[in-house]
């Protein structure tokens, strides 16, 4: 099951005033290779009810863990980078079949803290972008 955690902000260079803020990574995990058998029809109606959409592109996958670069947020957050944790019984850092791949764009919306497989995140392409933008109003 994939698990989303949005922090707060991190101070950067100290507290005192003027500190610039940047806000904590997104922390994900991926779920478990058995999620997909429980997947709900996609629908662009029911995308929109997503309370955590963002698009991003992978710039590294190791020690089982995957880090995205957010280039938008279509719904709740503001982070800049993003970490999808591989469970330990994963052989691949994949989601719904497809590996995550270093320097590709992919579209991840999450749920209750778990990312959302079954067609409502995955690799960006046309068609997904296009309902992503008509569900959240992009």
């Amino acid at each position: 099951m994939l698990v989303a955690v949005v922090s707060g902000a991190l101070l950067r260079g100290g507290d005192g005033p003027g500190a610039d803020r940047e806000p904590a990574p997104l922390a994900l995990e991926l779920p478990a290779a058995d999620a997909a058998m429980s997947c709900v029809m996609f629908d662009v109606a029911f995308l929109a009810q997503m309370p955590v959409a963002f698009a991003g592109t992978v710039t590294g996958i190791e020690d089982g863990q995957v880090s995205l670069d957010v280039d938008r947020w279509y719904r709740g957050g503001t982070a800049e980078r993003v970490t999808i944790a591989v469970p330990p019984e994963q052989s691949s850092a994949a989601l719904d079949g497809v590996d995550f791949r270093t320097g590709e764009r992919y579209l991840i919306t999450a749920t209750d803290g778990t990312v959302n497989g079954c067609g409502f995140s995955g690799p960006a392409n046309p068609e997904l972008e296009s309902a992503y933008d008509e569900a959240f109003g992009g």
